[in-house]
Parts: C-alpha cells; structure tokens; sequence
C-alpha cells in the first residue's frame, strides 16, 4: 500500500487531476449521464467516474448510490470520500483494469466500510489516463452482489472512459 501511496502522492499526478472542479455541476450532470449509460448497457446496479486526489476521491459521476451515505458514524458525499477506501487505487500504481469479482473475500478489502456498511460486493473498473499517461482516476461498476466481469462490461467501462476524457477536457483548466 505504501507504493500506492506515494503514486497517489505524485505532484504532476495531482497537478492533473487539480485542472479540474470536481463540483462543477455542469460537468457532474455530464458524466452522470454516461455512469448511468454504463448502468444501462450492463445491467449493474451502480457507476462511478472518479477522480482521485491525494486524500479523496471525488465521484464526479455518479448512478445507482445517493449522492451522500451514512458510513457508521459520518456522511460521505460523493466529493469526500478517503482515498483509502477507494477501490479504484490500485489502478494508480499499475494502470491496469481492475477486478474484484466479491470484495468480501479480499483480505485488503473485506473490512473496507463500503463494504460493510453498505455491503458492496462486486467490482469491475478501467483507468482514466491524462494526456500525459498519469492515472487521474477511474470508471466503474459496483453492485452488492458478486460478479465477474464480462467483455461486455469491460466494453461498456472503456466506451464511458473515453466519453469521461472527452467530457472532462472540456472541463479542464
């Protein structure tokens, strides 16, 4: 975890991802519609478009969970939630897709409070690359039920990648 942490420490990494306003509404509106086109062609239950800072990660798109939850205690809203309980992070250091076909059986996962608290259980997400190849955040499929990715789900997540580039260059400062 730790060389995962300093990659998502690395400045021209986070100088990337600070070119954009995670809370622009225009731009959120934006890539909710392709979380939900994901939803949609897949059937899965949840999407997500994230980017990810140093200590959050911020669901920029967002289908299928409110926009705010209850973890035990405290309110995450999509804006705030710690970089250490995303599950996108891996793909940080490596850039690679990303499977977890049931969370709950991840040694490193299992105890993460998405996964308790709101029972999550399936993941499948890509990486969104910068222009200049740093890993900025992800697309994802979430549900609380296990479940392996199919290539139709791998097409679906790689076709809103590239719409969420495409959107969030828009947005780019």
């Amino acid at each position: 975890m730790q060389f995962v942490e300093s990659t998502l420490g690395d400045p021209a990494r986070l100088a990337e991802v600070g070119r954009y306003d995670p809370r622009d509404p225009a731009l959120t509106a934006e890539l909710d519609d392709i979380a939900a086109r994901t939803v949609a062609w897949t059937g899965r239950p949840i999407s997500l478009i994230t980017l990810l800072g140093g200590e959050f990660q911020y669901c920029v798109g967002l289908h299928g969970l409110p926009s705010a939850v209850r973890v035990g205690d405290r309110v995450v809203d999509r804006f705030s939630v710690p970089v250490r309980w995303s599950f996108c992070a891996p793909m940080i250091r490596n850039g690679h897709s990303h499977v977890v076909a049931d969370l709950r059986a991840e040694p490193l996962l299992g105890a993460n409070p998405f996964v308790t608290a709101l029972g999550l259980r399936g993941y499948a997400g890509v990486p969104l690359f910068s222009a200049g190849g740093d890993v900025i955040g992800s697309h994802c499929l979430l549900s609380p039920e296990p479940f392996t990715a199919g290539i139709a789900d791998v097409l679906a997540l790689e076709t809103g990648a590239a719409d969420a580039l495409a959107a969030l260059g828009r947005y780019r400062s």
